[in-house]
């Protein structure tokens, strides 16, 4: 990971890397993200070019994510970034979370299978609200019941540039589908000048939503819930 770290910083051609299932682990994660800028007093000249990276199964964890979440803090380049399957759980998604709501490069952003539940699917609503970049999260096999699936839907509502969220594989009920699949109903476009469609990978049909949810709240109620 020294070595990885050592061509980030010293060549200007590279942009795209994909370390997946390399087993750096956190500590080479870190490296990692200190070549892409996380600590400008480490590395006062980080990379510039890169603009994909995949760390899939590397075996980060919590540590790990917090490295990458002060690398996507500082980095103004990077615009996909796979971090799926590291075992990250909600307090790395929170680190993550909070990193999102400030960035502005990153279009694509994959943190599935991850053991990310409610807790972090919370912090991520939340930075869904204030990010203005995102176009694609992938959220898929995780553990997210109702409550994490309600505060992602009200970040939808009020999110401009998401365009596809997935979110299959993960432990809704007939209530969070529903409120999820609502906030695509009330989601502004973010340039409705070329129609843009926004659309939730992975979960069931509307019509089973409304076969689960007989005498819950009308439409016009939940919307003001995901206010």
């Amino acid at each position: 990971a020294k070595a990885i770290s050592d061509v980030l910083t010293t060549n200007p051609a590279l942009i795209g890397l994909d370390l997946q299932q390399s087993e750096i682990s956190g500590t080479g994660v870190a490296l990692i993200s200190v070549a892409l800028g996380s600590n400008p007093n480490m590395n006062p000249s980080p990379n510039t070019t890169l603009t994909y990276l995949n760390i899939q199964c590397c075996g980060a964890f919590a540590a790990g994510a917090q490295h990458v979440a002060d690398m996507i803090s500082q980095n103004k380049f990077l615009r996909r970034l796979n971090f799926s399957d590291n075992n990250i759980g909600d307090q790395g998604a929170t680190y993550l979370a909070r990193a999102l709501e400030t960035n502005m490069s990153l279009s694509h952003f994959d943190i599935a299978k991850n053991k990310i539940a409610d807790l972090g699917a919370v912090e991520l609503g939340a930075a869904l609200t204030k990010n203005r970049r995102l176009a694609k999260l992938d959220l898929s096999i995780n553990e997210i019941s109702d409550d994490g699936g309600t505060a992602l839907a009200k970040g939808i509502a009020q999110n401009l540039p998401l365009t596809c969220l997935d979110l299959g594989s993960n432990r809704f009920s007939g209530l969070g589908v529903w409120m999820l699949t609502l906030s695509t109903k009330v989601k502004p476009l973010a340039n409705p000048a070329v129609h843009r469609r926004f659309e939730i990978k992975g979960l069931p049909s509307d019509q089973w939503t409304r076969g689960q949810l007989p005498g819950l709240l009308s439409e016009d109620e939940l919307k003001t819930v995901l206010q």
